[in-house]
């Protein structure tokens, strides 16, 4: 009986952490929002931005003798970055971040599925 308290127990900690973490990332995008300039947003961003949801994190990179993937998304952000600047880039890894959470949390219910999308 005591496992299962603990469990929830943690279980609470660790949602308490994750919402903290949408809480902040909120912040840095209000932030980011005040403090940046506003990029000229054309038909190329759109046309990127939408390849990028549509394909990119899909598709993944294994990097040799590492353990560790990269998406090509992650390749799209940083061209965002070079090409519009902090605020647009940021707009694309939300834009990511809220898809991948879509894809990832597909099994989950309502309330578990928000957090996993948001906390992504």
């Amino acid at each position: 009986m005591e496992t299962a308290g603990q469990l929830t127990s943690r279980q609470k900690y660790t949602d308490t952490y994750k919402w903290l973490i949408v809480a902040s990332g909120v912040a840095a995008l209000a932030l980011s929002a005040f403090w940046l300039p506003m990029p000229r947003f054309d038909l190329r961003f759109l046309l990127l931005a939408t390849v990028m949801m549509l394909v990119s994190s899909r598709l993944t990179i294994q990097i040799p003798r590492a353990n560790t993937i990269i998406t090509v998304s992650d390749t799209f952000i940083f061209l965002v970055l070079l090409l519009y600047g902090g605020f647009a880039g940021l707009l694309m890894a939300v834009v990511d971040g809220l898809f991948s959470g879509l894809r990832v949390s597909s099994g989950l219910r309502l309330g578990r599925k928000a957090l996993v999308v948001v906390f992504n």
